[in-house]
């Protein structure tokens, strides 16, 4: 058998050669991210860039259109293609306010028509308790136009079709159906 000293050097060896691997992929990690950092300040300037071009541009606009400063004759195409969408963007700003304007007319419409519809179910919900006072107290009913031979049924306040009577007051809805039970059984 050999030295132990001998057994080290594979793994010194092994150790050394892992070791440096890892320094390179730090070092390429970095060289990574600085790419990307250089990248994304680029794509920022780029944006400064464009929105400081836009700036002075409006600001030539501005003072050619002013009769401040004379433009070159091949820039004129370029300045006519920005009055016509100057013309088009006020065209829109119209449309918009009179379709908003349209809109608007239609909620209050809506809001009118839910508005009568509660009234009308209103209405409807008084004419059903009509003749009835507070807690259930009966009072004058309005008076009802009725057909001839027609009645109104004290109880209900319904008009009876001719030849119907109106059942007893103070019954119940189920004594009245055992009544016309029993009114049928016995042949009445």
């Amino acid at each position: 058998m050999g030295r132990p000293e001998d057994h080290r050097k594979p793994w010194e060896s092994f150790l050394s050669r892992a070791a440096s691997a890892l320094g390179e992929a730090r070092d390429a990690v970095v060289r990574g991210s600085q790419i990307g950092k250089i990248k994304l300040d680029a794509a920022f300037l780029r944006r400064e860039r464009e929105a400081a071009l836009a700036r002075f541009g409006a600001a030539i606009h501005a003072r050619a259109e002013a009769g401040e400063l004379a433009l070159p004759p091949e820039l004129e195409p370029l300045r006519q293609a920005i009055r016509d969408l100057d013309d088009q963007l006020a065209q829109q700003d119209v449309e918009l306010e009179a379709v908003e304007a349209e809109v608007e007319m239609q909620r209050e419409a809506a809001r009118v028509a839910e508005q009568a519809a509660r009234d009308a179910a209103a209405d409807l919900a008084a004419d059903k308790y009509e003749g009835f006072g507070p807690e259930g107290q009966e009072t004058p009913a309005a008076p009802r136009r009725r057909g001839a031979g027609e009645e109104i049924c004290r109880v209900t306040k319904k008009t009876l079709p001719p030849g119907r009577s109106c059942v007893r007051e103070g019954t119940t809805s189920a004594a009245r159906t055992a009544q016309r039970r029993t009114q049928v059984n016995m042949g009445q």
